[in-house]
């Protein structure tokens, strides 16, 4: 057994006793259902389905738009907090991960193969050896263009998670948690042996504005300080820390450097980690304990409906939280309300879609879609929480439903708010006008070659309402050097057409022949017949042969 292994258990064991020595919140059920509407962030939680069962997930962060959490030679992702993927890991115990400056870094324990890894999209990871001393490295934040991780007695500093540049704390302490603000990095430390193991919390505190040369703070006091972030109403930022035991088991510090015990705390748990987003601060610990601030010093506790044992929690479209139950180890609470959808204009358009459309209700963010009819509107864009504009898409004819969804994946419906309507049947062909007069343009139509019929080249007259006009015919020369004859007709119904028969005496040599007619023909189409012909000789038999052209 290896000796991260051996401090993984046994700081497990002495995390569970504590957590049920302090309190056990007894499992009530969740349905993993997204509420319809949601009073206030944090204080509804859901329980999510886990790719891996009775896996140990011990940190979670959220960066370009996804989900990250981390366990033992594990990854999994999710772009709302509600649908999860597993995703394959490098080789390590994976204990902490962050994001920052397009990257997705994590750190490990010992007793794997690296100590950090990488990930440009969360999805795909790659195993880095530059993390390189020996140490359980416990925690990882980015600021200030650097990654710094924290483990016992070291840091690390990196830009890029791959080159690491490493130093001792100088102060002896089990660091388990860093993060970042107000221009310099904050790490707190666990009170178990070490320097910070007196019950004034000297020492449990070190702060740094690179990220290797650290000075040391003292804590309320020595307790086993699990976890810091900062955060807070713009103008009011501080650093908050958590911790698994002592009287009071919240701190905060304006500078890192000074801190002061939380004014409430909601309950006695054992924290475990602590986050801030969407205006306020949530904390998760054991036995399924959730609390949430608004400053960091009024605290309210929550109700999560089940008895795990939450390791870690990050805020982005939802609250997210994750640790170690046996198929019930994420955990997600609304940030945002549902939304609700009250009318739409236009109500109408077409089944063809291309209706612009602009929908109302309450609860519209950034990321929303909308749908009519079960079809996608392209184009969506919120203009503010109570509207959106989009293009409705093709879908069946009636009355359909108009939703939308919002990216945390709360959505509402107006059934019946928009009709499409049938495409208008196509107009019946006006009543046939009777005879009308056209004009063929009389060198439109060329037919030439020989007396035996064949055709190089026709050309489709171009037809007016003006009174009929001759239709031109050129043939070439009879091959068989005698007589020959030429014949035009006019075939359409009910038109009227004079023909014209031309002859050729041949002599032997090529010459062309010509003839033409005139035609008064109805509207829809002319149809002209060549016939060539010649009488019989003391050579040749008589000859002749026709030819149909639709023009």
């Amino acid at each position: 057994m290896t000796r991260a292994i051996r401090h993984l258990r046994s700081l497990r064991a002495r995390t569970v006793a504590a957590a049920f020595a302090a309190v056990l919140v007894a499992a009530v059920g969740a349905a993993a259902v997204a509420p319809a509407a949601v009073a206030a962030p944090g204080d509804t939680w859901v329980s999510r389905t886990p790719p891996i069962n009775d896996q140990y997930w011990h940190g979670i962060t959220y960066g370009e738009g996804l989900f990250v959490a981390v366990a033992a030679n594990e990854v999994m992702t999710s772009p709302d907090g509600v649908t999860w993927q597993s995703r394959t890991a490098p080789s390590g115990i994976w204990s902490a991960v962050t994001y920052g400056g397009g990257q997705f870094v994590a750190v490990a324990n010992n007793g794997g193969t690296f100590l950090a890894m990488t990930s440009p999209d969360g999805i795909t990871w790659t195993g880095q050896s530059g993390l390189g001393t020996p140490t359980n490295w416990t925690g990882v934040t980015y600021g200030s263009g650097k990654f710094v991780a924290i483990g016992e007695q070291w840091a690390a500093s990196s830009t890029d998670g791959i080159t690491w540049t490493e130093n001792a704390t100088t102060v002896v302490a089990q660091w388990s948690s860093v993060t970042f603000g107000a221009s310099k990095f904050v790490a707190v430390a666990k009170a178990i042996g070490g320097d910070c193991t007196s019950a004034s919390g000297t020492n449990c505190v070190i702060t740094s504005s690179d990220g290797l040369t650290w000075a040391a703070a003292s804590a309320i006091s020595g307790e086993e300080w699990n976890s810091v972030t900062y955060g807070g109403p713009s103008g009011s930022e501080l650093f908050v820390s958590v911790a698994g035991a002592g009287s009071n088991r919240v701190m905060t510090s304006q500078d890192g450097t000074s801190w002061s015990a939380a004014a409430s705390a909601a309950a006695t748990n054992y924290w475990q980690s602590i986050t801030y987003g969407a205006n306020q601060f949530v904390a998760v610990g054991f036995g399924g304990g959730v609390m949430t601030s608004a400053d960091g010093s009024t605290w309210t506790a929550q109700t999560s409906g089940n008895s795990s044992l939450w390791n870690a929690v990050a805020a982005g479209p939802q609250y997210v939280a994750v640790g170690q139950s046996s198929g019930d180890s994420i955990m997600s609470s609304f940030i945002y309300a549902a939304p609700t959808v009250s009318g739409v204009s236009p109500a109408v358009g077409p089944v063809t879609g291309g209706t612009a459309v602009a929908i109302t209700g309450t609860g519209f963010i950034d990321g929303a879609t909308a749908a009519i009819g079960g079809a996608a509107c392209t184009g969506v864009a919120v203009a503010s929480a109570t509207q959106l504009t989009c293009t409705t898409s093709a879908a069946a004819a009636g009355s359909a439903a108009v939703s939308v969804t919002n990216p945390d994946s709360q959505a509402d419906s107006l059934a019946g708010a928009f009709t499409y309507e049938a495409a208008p049947p196509s107009p019946p062909s006006p009543p046939s006008p009777g005879k009308q007069t056209q004009q063929v343009a009389g060198d439109c139509v060329t037919a030439s070659g020989g007396f035996d019929g064949s055709v190089k080249k026709l050309m489709k007259p171009k037809c007016t309402t003006n009174a009929g006009q001759r239709i031109g015919v050129k043939v070439g020369a009879n091959r068989r050097g005698d007589q020959a004859y030429f014949r035009l007709y006019c075939k359409v119904p009910g038109a009227k057409a004079t023909g014209t028969r031309s002859t050729g005496r041949g002599d032997g040599s090529r010459y062309c022949t010509s003839g033409s007619l005139k035609v008064r023909a109805l509207a829809g189409g002319l149809t002209l017949r060549v016939v060539w012909s010649a009488p019989a000789t003391s050579d040749f038999k008589a000859y002749r042969k026709s030819k149909s052209y639709k023009v």
